[in-house]
């Protein structure tokens, strides 16, 4: 091996070292802010893997060219190591998914307190009133259908 072809591997490490130094630093600072989607910190991600797919494009480009074959080639094997490194990560996380295990543990349930009194009923989670229906007219009904599965729910009389 060259001198040429840690220097071309060590400048893309380095651009994938700072890239990740800037996404936990994101991550530090603002946290996850939306759990139903991505965050800025995940875009961050994305947009250096997208950076470095397209740097690993153009030295694939120059390395046909003739142009720095050995720096090309250890820039090349950096970003080889890194997209297939991420697409395994990926693919370990989908498959380690279990279709079968419940999502929420039996402690993670949130308890749903239905009160009648009369024709009212009334229905609470964490003390917030979620369902109030007096005699055929149901007033409030904050239940999310997605969210009946992991409700476990108490009778109060």
């Amino acid at each position: 091996m060259e001198k040429n072809f840690f220097k071309g591997f060590s400048k893309a490490a380095i651009f994938y070292i700072i890239g990740a130094l800037i996404v936990l630093i994101s991550h530090q600072i603002f946290g996850p802010q939306y759990v139903h989607g991505p965050n800025g910190y995940h875009m961050l991600v994305f947009l250096i893997i997208f950076i470095g797919f397209i740097w690993a494009l153009n030295n694939l480009k120059r390395l046909f060219n003739h142009r720095k074959i050995k720096y090309q080639l250890g820039s090349l094997a950096c970003h080889t190591i890194i997209m297939f490194g991420t697409i395994g990560y990926i693919l370990y996380i989908l498959s380690n998914h279990k279709k079968d295990t419940p999502i929420y543990e039996e402690s993670e349930l949130d308890t749903l307190e239905m009160k009648v009194y009369g024709d009212t009923i009334e229905g609470r989670v964490k003390g917030n009133l979620v369902y109030f229906k007096v005699k055929d007219s149901i007033l409030i009904d904050l239940i999310e259908p997605a969210k009946l599965e992991r409700l476990k729910v108490i009778p109060i009389e």
